[in-house]
This record gives structure tokens, sequence and C-alpha cells, in this order.
């Protein structure tokens, strides 16, 4: 039988901001001594089953016998995703820092004090059940799943959206879709590309001067970054520094994907094209 048990086996449970904070929205409900049993029994290893469904999870836990508790998470409305998605592609870095494993705190507190969406779900808005006769809220086998819950949200932020009715596959498809509009849009904007190369003709420009310089590659680590030393300037507690050595690998490999697309669109609009006067 396979025993999930926490990685943090001491103080607080998770290390990012939003993992904190996910747990952060259940002890502020619950009542100290079963919270304390249940980092007591996720870190023991009595979490004996753990497993993600579409909307939650379902865990076993061996406390007196085996309980059985399911935490369900409150799912987004249509209109609620349409939001989501619009802020992600407002802003291409808050996408490429999600899918690089980093929740933004700017992201989400844009679109919570903007409109209304909380990224992040209160404790209220879950469903929580244990099949144990103790009726506290959360009892120490429904709080035990919860941390270990909140430890997976640590590691991967993206569970948030997923466990909502929101997958990756949901947000590719739409950013796809957008660059595809893009593009359509492009095609209707010959006359202007004409004019934009004919006053570089006549200024005795090539085009191709003006294409970005790709550089060797996206670097996967963020070494220089750290070298500049630590910083006074922190943010939730963290050095600078760290944040911006935590995104830069997805931020700059990001940034040479659309100088490299820039490139290529730049490339189709040869010197040589005949212009209509």
């Amino acid at each position: 039988m396979n025993i999930f048990r926490l990685k943090s086996q001491r103080g607080g449970v998770g290390s990012e901001w939003w993992g904190e904070e996910f747990i952060d929205l259940m002890e502020e409900v619950g009542d100290v001594g079963r919270l304390s049993r249940g980092r007591s029994y996720a870190r023991q290893g009595q979490i004996r089953s753990f497993i993600f469904t579409e909307d939650g999870i379902e865990a076993t836990i061996m406390g007196s016998q085996t309980y059985r508790v399911t935490i369900t998470f409150p799912q987004y409305t249509s209109e609620e995703k349409k939001i989501i998605l619009d802020w992600l592609k407002s802003q291409p870095v808050w996408m490429s820092c999600l899918f690089a494993g980093k929740l933004l705190e700017e992201f989400a507190d844009t679109v919570r004090e903007k409109s209304g969406v909380d990224i992040i779900p209160e404790y209220e808005q879950m469903m929580v059940q244990c099949t144990c006769p103790d009726y506290g809220e959360p009892c120490k086998h429904a709080a035990s799943a919860y941390y270990y819950l909140g430890e997976c949200i640590d590691n991967d932020p993206f569970l948030f959206f997923s466990l909502r009715g929101l997958t990756k596959e949901n947000i590719l498809r739409e950013f796809r879709k957008t660059r595809l509009k893009n593009r359509g849009d492009g095609d209707n904007i010959t006359s202007d590309k004409k004019d934009i190369l004919k006053t570089y003709y006549e200024i005795q420009f090539p085009l191709e001067k003006f294409a970005p310089s790709l550089p060797e590659g996206p670097k996967k680590s963020a070494t220089h970054i750290l070298e500049w030393g630590k910083t006074e300037v922190k943010l939730q507690r963290r050095d600078i520094i760290l944040w911006l050595a935590d995104i830069y690998p997805s931020t700059s490999s990001f940034s040479r994907s659309i100088m490299s697309q820039l490139a290529t669109e730049l490339s189709k609009s040869s010197p040589k094209e005949d212009i209509e006067e």
C-alpha cells in the first residue's frame, strides 16, 4: 500500500506564497487541536491513498480505523473562465510563468481586484467531507488530506485551475485561437505593409536590418542573476533577486519565441517584392 507523507516535517506547510495562502485559509477557520493532529497524521504517513478527481481529491486516512475524505473545489462559471483567459492573454508573462510552475501574485491580485474572481478559493467555498463521526470543520482526517493537497498545490499551482474546470488544454486552445485570429487580421493590412516597404526603399535601408537578432538560446539557469547578490527589496518576505532568478528561464524562453516569430514575419517581406504605386 502506498503511503503519502508531507515533505515538510516541521513548522508550517508550504514554501510558496500561493500554497501558504491556500493552507492559511483553512487554518483561519479550523480548530487548533484538530489542525495539529491533522499535520501529524500527514507527516507520519497515515494518508494511505490520495487520488485526484476532475474536481478535487479522494483520500483514505488511517485513524482508529480507515476513514474516507473527499475535497471538492468550486467550479468556475463560463464567465469566470473567460475573465481568467482574457487576463492571461493580456499579459503573456503571467501565462508563461504559470506554465513554468509559478503563480504570480500580481496576476491573482489583479483578477480578484478588477474582476472579482478568486484564483485561490476560500475554505468556505470548498466541500470537505469525512466519514468519521467528528463534526469538526475540518476534522483531523480532513485536515491531514487538506495539508497534503496544499503541498501538492505548492508544487503545482495549475491545480487551482485544472480542478476548477480550466485545464492546460483549455488555455492552450484559447491561446492558439488568439494567435490564428491575429494572423488572420494580418492578412487584411497588405496595403499598409506595402507602404512600410516603400518607405524602407526610399530611405535605402534593407528590411532585413530591422529584423531582431536572436540570442544563442534561452538560458536554462539564472546563475548570472544570483551573482548580483542580495538586495534590500523584498516581495512576500523574499529577496526580489530570487524571484527574478525563478522566472528568468521561462521569460527568456518566451521572449525568444516572440522574437523568433517576429523575425519570421519580417523575413516573409522581401525587399525584392513588387510595390504597387
